[in-house]
């Protein structure tokens, strides 16, 4: 078979396995914004280890003809949904047994390579997805030329920044020029400027989600480790408030980011008394929240302190479901051999 074949019988797997998880109606109907590699591998009696390793990115095995799939625990978060899906691709596209140190997107590596990664940028970032994501969140290509929303994008997909790119320069959403200097943006730097000096910067990897009203009904899939702000429109001149009685129930607080106002451009006209401006909070869970395996649901509303609920004027709810990797058996490995034996 030659390589374009055996790209384009990768593509087309990775629709059909796409199909068979419901991903579109787990997007489209629950709210999630990302392909989880690790539940279609579960579903698909695959069992996957984390571990951390030296040098590999991870291997897809098959001892006594028994398929399993090994991924570096310790790599970024995006790296290693990436791996995970790529030994997926060596799984469904019958491949042998292999181990890989890194993720060739180039035309030199291996021919079941290039198919492997092939299968899994289209698991991962199929275009109904990124146009999915990108219509809720109001993106047009003309936003993609700004570092922070493929960024963003990225952590919603739940894929590297660097992935990303790659695949939005496959589709012809950004000019090679332009994914060039895109790819030399660390994401580090994205991290800061997203900051801003309103909280430090998350630890061991962390990420740094911008959520806004565009992120209503959503359900968000962070790390402990992440960070949030949230950009919200603010009518206080007017007597609104932002308040977050359902989120405070469920482990969360939110403290307005303060700054020094002397260094802000004055607004250009006249001063319109009650007019709408965006103010930024910081959005911090609890450890008992990050450690959850329950969608938390973030409720903020805003109204003013002497009206009842249901007066408001303006809302954010999505939902966050923490994802934790622990090293050795994923969960629904764990639990799916738990049943097998109490059923045995």
């Amino acid at each position: 078979m030659s390589l374009r074949d055996q790209l384009l019988d990768a593509s087309k797997r990775a629709a059909e396995i796409l199909d068979g998880a419901q991903a579109k109606r787990r997007v489209q109907e629950d709210g999630y914004t990302r392909v989880d590699p690790v539940a279609i591998a579960e579903a698909g009696g695959v069992p996957v280890m984390m571990r951390p390793l030296e040098k590999l990115l991870g291997a897809f095995l098959q001892p006594n003809g028994m398929p399993g799939i090994l991924v570096n625990s310790r790599r970024p978060v995006g790296l290693l949904h990436l791996t995970c899906a790529h030994e997926l691709g060596h799984y469904f596209l019958g491949h042998d047994t292999t181990a890989d140190e890194h993720l060739e997107y180039g035309e030199k590596a291996a021919p079941h390579e290039q198919a492997a990664n092939e299968f899994a940028f289209k698991l991962l970032m199929p275009r109904w997805l990124l146009l999915h994501v990108m219509q809720r969140k109001g993106w047009g290509r003309s936003h993609l030329q700004h570092a922070e929303i493929v960024y963003q994008l990225s952590l919603r997909l739940g894929v590297s920044y660097q992935a990303m790119v790659w695949q939005l320069k496959q589709f012809n959403w950004l000019a090679p020029n332009a994914a060039t200097v895109m790819n030399r943006v660390q994401p580090r730097a994205v991290k800061e400027a997203t900051l801003a000096g309103a909280i430090e910067m998350p630890r061991n990897g962390g990420d740094v989600w911008l959520l806004d009203p565009s992120d209503r009904d959503v359900v968000i899939e962070p790390r402990a480790t992440d960070r949030f702000l949230l950009r919200l429109p603010s009518h206080a001149g007017a007597g609104y408030v932002w308040t977050m009685d359902e989120a405070a129930d469920a482990g969360f607080t939110i403290r307005p980011v303060l700054r020094d106002v002397s260094h802000e451009a004055k607004p250009a006209g006249p001063v319109v008394t009650g007019a709408q401006r965006d103010m930024q909070y910081v959005l911090e869970p609890t450890e008992a929240s990050t450690e959850s395996t329950h969608t938390l649901p973030v409720a903020l509303a805003e109204r003013r302190p002497w009206e009842p609920p249901g007066a408001e004027l303006e809302h954010l709810s999505l939902r966050a479901k923490y994802e934790v990797l622990p090293d050795g058996l994923s969960l629904g490995t764990r639990q799916r051999h738990l049943q097998e034996a109490l059923q045995g």
